[in-house]
Formats: structure tokens, sequence, C-alpha cells
């Protein structure tokens, strides 16, 4: 080949080409020592930074039990001349609308025969009363939940109505301990002192309970009740509950409408939340969309805490179970009241 004369492949120089291949190699150990620190830099990430929670700082919990059955408890019938006891269908009808199954506790049933229940199901509820002072078997039902708590299992106590002052009266022991609330038949707005309505396992469920700053959907039906301040001035309730929301009476006094255990899976309010959906025989009762959606959202808070226990029944015994899923009022005479 002449001087002159170019070669097709022009000729490469063996340590040229041997500088460029270390040099991919370099390049190529570089990346991947860059993917090692970047994957290290997640994993410490990951550990190391919360997982994104929600308003309430609460975390979701695994579901153990998809369709929870709620324990109602029967109260005697005031107004039911052939029944000795009753349970409004409005109760049964809130549970069921986030998932749940009813099942009654009889009022008059043994000590022996509520706890078998109350080991088997997976929340309870206690409704509102006509009684100024605790049942004895809501006394036994709210201590029974404690000794549940205090072996880990995670049931929850809603109590609606009177029957959140039964919670105050049993934990303070003290019947008296209760202040008189202009509030029968009225629907008032919610106040949520020191941002509670971020801060609660309750209202931190949802932002739909916003609306129950601005409108009336919260509908009470009791006279009385505890001032804040009196609750505060008790230790065993300052201790155990905390103060979630307020409410005012026709009086102009502040009122405590709802409140929850500190470490304990234990709801009380003093409205009627499962009314706004399905009671239309009271005119004070609000029914707005915004209303029943913050009704609904409290039914699924409730029935989600008790989706966090595996209680079962024993399936050679559901026979002997009162499932409670009729329409209108339920009734029980004297001869199924220990079924």
């Amino acid at each position: 080949m002449s001087e002159d004369t170019s070669p097709i492949l022009p000729k490469t120089d063996r340590e040229a080409r041997r500088g460029s291949r270390e040099g991919h190699y370099g390049l190529k150990a570089f990346m991947v020592g860059l993917s090692v620190v970047a994957v290290a830099i997640v994993c410490l990430v990951v550990y190391a930074v919360p997982l994104p929670q929600h308003r309430g700082g609460v975390v979701p919990q695994v579901v153990l039990t998809p369709n929870p059955v709620i324990a109602v408890l029967s109260l005697p019938s005031s107004t039911e001349p052939h029944a000795d006891e009753t349970i409004e269908s409005s109760y049964i009808k809130w549970i069921e609308s986030a998932g749940g199954r009813a099942m009654r506790i009889p009022f008059h049933a043994s000590n022996d025969d509520i706890a078998a229940l109350l080991c088997a199901a997976n929340g309870v509820l206690l409704p509102g009363g006509t009684d100024d002072v605790p049942p004895a078997a809501a006394a036994f039902i709210f201590n029974h939940i404690l000794a549940l708590h205090e072996n880990e299992s995670h049931v929850p106590l809603w109590a609606t109505g009177r029957a959140m002052s039964w919670l105050l009266q049993l934990k303070s022991g003290n019947n008296s301990i209760l202040d008189v609330v202009n509030a029968t038949n009225m629907s008032s707005v919610l106040a949520f002192p020191n941002g509670l309505i971020r801060g609660s396992r309750m209202f931190g469920y949802s932002p739909v309970f916003d609306v129950m700053e601005a409108e009336t959907a919260a509908r009470s039906l009791e006279d009385g009740g505890i001032y804040p301040r009196h609750m505060a001035a008790s230790p065993s309730l300052a201790s155990f509950f905390k103060p979630l929301a307020t409410a005012i009476d026709r009086q102009g006094q502040k009122y405590v409408a709802a409140i929850e255990g500190i470490d304990n899976p234990i709801y009380g309010v003093h409205f009627h939340p499962e009314k706004n959906a399905y009671d239309f025989g009271h005119g004070s009762v609000d029914h707005s969309a915004n209303a029943i959606l913050s009704s609904q959202a409290l039914a699924h808070f409730f029935v989600g805490e008790a989706r966090r226990n595996n209680h079962r029944f024993d399936p050679t015994t559901t026979h002997t179970v009162q499932w409670l899923d009729y329409d209108g009022e339920l009734r029980f005479n004297a001869s199924t009241t220990h079924r």
C-alpha cells in the first residue's frame, strides 16, 4: 500500500484500544457504585422516615375481621306494652351501613353469658337509654371491656347519648358527677378545641367531620352531660378520657359532646349519629347530605376499629346468637330474653 493510499479501516493502535477499554470499565464501575449508594439511601429513607399518616395521625391497621360483629345491649322498653326490651333499628342500620353485623346482648342476661358474648364479639355498642345511673349490665360490660384491653384485645366500645354519661359515671365512680344540659331534641354544631379534630382517632379519621363545625349535624336527646371544666377537674376522667368536641345548649352552656379513651378504644358521643340517615320521626334531626356523610363516617370509624381483632363465635353455638337484621323497632319478650 502506497503512502498516499488510505486504508478502508484505519489502523488502530493497540495501546489506545486498551486505554479505551479501561476507561469504559472504570465508568461502569463508577455507575455501579452510584447505584449501590442510591439503594442504600432509599433503604435509609424507608426505615427512617415515618409512613404517611391520616389527618389524626392514625396509620391504617391490618384488617383481621372484614365484617365484624357488634354486640348491642337491648334496653327495657318504656313504650311497648307487649315487649320487655327493645333496640331501635337505626342503631342496627348504622352498624350495617359500615359493613358490620349486629347481635343482641340481653339486658337481663347473666354476667357469664355477657362475658361469653363479649369474648366472641368484635365490638360493643351501648345505646342511649333513660336510666339516670348506669344499669348493672352496662357497668359489667364497661369493666369487662377494660379487662379485655388489659389482655391486649382490641375490642372497641361505643356509647351513644345517655350511655356516654354512663361511661363518665362509671369511670369517675360518682353518679352525681353529671351537669344539667338543656339540649334535649336539639341539633348543634360542634367545636373542636385545640385542634383536636385532627389530633384524635375519631375525628381524625376523615375530613368529612369538618362540616360538623359549621352545620347542625349533631342531634342530642339528653338533658344530662358534663361541662369541660368539671371533666378536667376529675383526675380519674382527665387521665382516662380525652374530650374531643363541645357543643352549646339552649342556655349558652358549653358541654362535652364527644370523648375517646386516651389509651383505650372507648368512644362516647352525646349526640345520636344513627338518627341522621335512619330516623325521620323527629323534626330536629338534620338529614342533609353532609350530616349523613358525617354520620356514616363515624360508623365506618367504629366498625373499622372492630376489624382490628380476630374474635370469632364458636360455630357450634352460633345458633343461640340473636342476630339483629330486622326493620323497625326490635322487640323482645321475656321468653326470649336469655336466648
